[in-house]
């Protein structure tokens, strides 16, 4: 377990795309914010889930059970950022591993492999150079400044001190926005043994 760096999983988004309340899609029997959140308890004491407001906190509490830290970001704005800084207010390490509620297949490998990096941000980069904003590591004070509407992979730009890392595991940056990746996802659990 890692304590010097506490993890913020994003869980507040409006689903449009997918039509309903992202976390709490069943994939394989289990809401999908499962299996993030299950694999960020085997390195973080500090996990927290940021979501929109009460009617979401209250499900994903249903969900996981009532010792989960769930936190409303409470702004209209919906952006990542917004997330990030609401997380942030209740993570007690100068760092944060930042995960995504529809990243069902991040691995123990993947997470492991940035955490033994050190810099104000460590991020995944594929192969083209399109930078992974989730699944990173980043330094708190990155998000003093950010801007409400500002990109995750804006920010990476200009930070000066990063690491980016390329991605061996295109399965862990597999994330869940359109019904068509969801079934794409069932058809990993059977092809694949998890």
């Amino acid at each position: 377990m890692i304590k010097r760096i506490d993890c913020i999983i994003l869980a507040g988004g409006k689903g449009k795309r997918i039509g309903s309340f992202k976390p709490l899609l069943m994939l394989n029997q289990k809401p999908l914010i499962f299996y993030p959140f299950s694999i960020a308890k085997k390195f973080f004491s500090n996990v927290i889930i940021v979501v929109k407001n009460r009617e979401q906190k209250m499900k994903i509490e249903k969900a996981l059970g009532k010792k989960v830290k769930v936190v409303e970001d409470k702004s209209r704005k919906f952006s990542p950022i917004v997330g990030i800084k609401a997380g942030i207010e209740f993570a007690k390490s100068e760092k944060i591993f930042l995960l995504a509620c529809d990243m069902p297949f991040v691995d123990e490998k993947t997470i492991s492999k940035i955490l033994k990096e050190e810099a104000d941000c460590v991020a995944f980069k594929w192969k083209d150079g399109r930078i992974e904003p989730f699944c990173a590591v980043y330094d708190k004070k990155i998000f003093e400044r950010a801007r409400d509407d500002e990109s995750l992979r804006s920010l990476i730009k200009k930070v000066k001190n990063k690491k980016l890392i390329e991605i061996k595991n295109p399965l862990a940056f597999f994330n869940i926005n359109k019904k068509e990746d969801l079934k794409k996802s069932k058809q990993f659990f059977r092809d694949f043994k998890f």
